[in-house]
């Protein structure tokens, strides 16, 4: 698939819903939670790598 082919199968839709909503904007309290009580502590914080699988409202790991 082609850069061309990518571009004309784009659903704009959720982009749309995303930008008017509060929601997804921000990542949920709980993982704000978990990275606070693993990570904020560490010395070096540049060297914590976290992947983020893609799914779920978008306010995710992006956010913090």
């Amino acid at each position: 698939m082609n850069k061309r082919q990518v571009n004309m199968s784009w659903d704009t839709t959720w982009e749309r819903v995303f930008q008017k909503q509060e929601w997804g904007k921000y990542p949920c309290e709980e993982l704000i939670r978990f990275i606070a009580k693993n990570f904020y502590n560490v010395a070096d914080r540049s060297k914590i790598k976290i992947l983020e699988i893609g799914f779920g409202s978008g306010g995710g790991i992006y956010g913090i």
